[in-house]
């Protein structure tokens, strides 16, 4: 629920999440200044989850990625799987023009 603080972090966090990954994929030393930037819970949750996802590494899991990037480029969605970073982008571009972020 919406209301719900901790609904509103993890929804902020998964965000975050993704626009991280962008911003990595193009400046990596400001994909760090960033994450050292965080708030300490942020920064543990984050320590956290890659710590769970090394833990339960799948080994098929790149398989089955490239497997649904196709299957979105073969379904109209020509960038595949980044076109979910273009969402975080477009809601980041949309935060700043109604002025929710600076």
């Amino acid at each position: 629920e919406a209301d719900d603080p901790e609904f509103s972090y993890s929804v902020l966090f998964e965000m975050s999440l993704y626009a991280l990954k962008d911003v990595q994929r193009i400046d990596s030393a400001l994909a760090g200044n960033l994450r050292e930037q965080w708030h300490p819970r942020v920064r543990d949750d984050f320590r956290e989850l890659k710590e769970y996802l090394e833990r339960n590494r799948n080994t098929i899991e790149p398989f089955i990625n490239r497997f649904y990037d196709n299957y979105l480029k073969m379904n109209e969605q020509p960038k595949g799987y980044r076109t979910y970073n273009e969402v975080i982008r477009w809601l980041i571009a949309y935060r700043k023009k109604s002025g929710a972020l600076p």
